[in-house]
């Protein structure tokens, strides 16, 4: 004999619909409330919009090769990669993560609907907020250490949630993504944030290059300013001797020939190796093309 315990409760569909016609207007009432609530809740947010911009990292078969024997060697259990090629992109998430970025891109100036220009800080406080400014003095490089009050660590903060950025492996492109109150801002920043990514990858690759350059520059004009004062000295050391000979003369004009050629060969030489330094320059910079550049929103993102 069965207990009335294991009975089974049965619910049938006539109970559900007399369930919800006994509580219809409560329903109603509530979700009538939700609605008004969120709608005037809405009120005390700004609109976000978001763009976007598409980029495609430099890929060489030079490095195609070297990964694909790099990934070879290590299902072959061989370590030690040797590449020298530029950052890979699936670091570009880091970069503008950094310190430094977030730092320069809440410094910079951008264009307010109003034509007015404007920084992150004043664009993401109110006037009420104590606001901090970052100070040229927080620009960092390499080695420095980055000092900052509470305020400029949660303003840090946001700005590094408002920025993304995508890579997609089996594509190969990346997707940044800025999300502002302020459409044109926003499509600035993704700008920015484009060209940063392309001087830090520059500098990363080809920052000895380009200090090769700088230097042979200053030492073809240093070597050309002298190539010049031998070649008047002896201009002159001839037009003021043309019509009188000796011995002494002779012997100073072959020692100012001797240092003219010597010059012009120093200066000539220099010129050669700057034109190389640009060569290798020109070789070792990076190349990122932008297949889709940012675009003011027209719809906010939420």
């Amino acid at each position: 004999m069965m207990s009335d315990n294991s009975k089974v409760i049965e619910i049938r569909l006539s109970d559900i619909i007399l369930f919800f016609r006994k509580y219809f207007w409560l329903f109603l009432g509530a979700g009538i409330m939700g609605c008004v609530g969120g709608y005037l809740l809405s009120y005390l947010y700004e609109n976000e919009y978001k763009s976007t911009a598409v980029i495609l990292p430099e890929y060489t078969a030079s490095a195609s090769s070297s990964l694909m024997l790099g990934d070879l060697a290590g299902l072959a259990g061989l370590m030690g990669r040797n590449r020298t090629e530029a950052i890979r992109p699936d670091l570009f998430p880091d970069i503008l993560a950094s310190y430094p970025f977030l730092i320069r891109v809440s410094s910079e100036k951008f264009t307010a609907p109003d034509g007015n220009k404007v920084n992150l800080v004043e664009l993401l406080t109110t006037p009420e907020d104590s606001v901090e400014m970052f100070s040229d003095k927080q620009t960092v490089d390499d080695f420095s250490i980055i000092s900052l009050s509470t305020f400029q660590h949660k303003f840090l903060k946001n700005v590094r949630s408002r920025i993304s950025v995508d890579y997609g492996k089996l594509t190969g492109v990346i997707n940044i993504s800025v999300e502002l109150p302020d459409p044109r801002i926003a499509a600035e920043v993704a700008g920015f944030s484009i060209n940063y990514i392309k001087e830090f990858v520059t500098d990363y690759r080809s920052g000895k290059a380009a200090a090769n350059v700088r230097q042979f520059e200053e030492l073809v004009l240093s070597s050309k300013k002298s190539y010049h004062d031998s070649e008047l000295k002896l201009n002159s050391f001839r037009d003021s001797n043309r019509n009188f000979f000796s011995n002494v003369s002779r012997v100073e004009e072959q020692r100012l020939e001797t240092e003219f050629a010597r010059t012009k060969n120093i200066y000539l030489d220099m010129a050669q190796k700057l034109e190389a330094a640009k060569l290798q320059l020109e070789e070792n910079t990076p190349v990122l093309k932008v297949l889709d550049p940012p675009v003011i929103p027209y719809a906010t993102s939420k």
